[in-house]
């Protein structure tokens, strides 16, 4: 008993901790843009394929492929620190209140997109 309430003692101190809130607040504005660069970058992936298709210049071609690198670099940036945030949301869930079996399922989801961005920030 004593284990479990420490657990939930470092799990309240995570999720208020005022760099945590700070950090999960930005994240949280990155949606938008996210969504603007990946249109950015799957417009220009369209636009280099028409171009190829079309016989334009390399140059053109090359302009293209270049936007949609640097959109996908960009996007992977944005998502450098999103794993804080999922650990973040675990830990609030954990300290909720409801179904024991609704709330270890929610918490080994957001471990599970934790997990899934830790990679993704290291495969960088």
């Amino acid at each position: 008993m004593i284990l479990h309430s420490s657990k939930v003692l470092v799990a309240r101190l995570l999720v208020n901790s005022p760099f945590v809130q700070s950090y999960v607040k930005y994240t949280a504005t990155t949606v938008g843009r996210d969504k603007a660069y990946r249109f950015i970058q799957y417009f220009s992936r369209l636009l280099a394929y028409v171009l190829m298709r079309g016989g334009f210049s390399k140059e053109a071609i090359t302009t293209a492929k270049t936007i949609q690198a640097v959109m996908t670099q960009t996007r992977k940036v944005l998502r450098l620190g999103r794993f804080i945030d999922a650990l973040s949301m675990a830990a609030k869930t954990l300290t909720s209140k409801g179904d024991c079996v609704v709330r270890t399922l929610t918490a080994l989801n957001r471990l599970a997109m934790a997990v899934y961005f830790a990679t993704d920030t290291v495969g960088l």
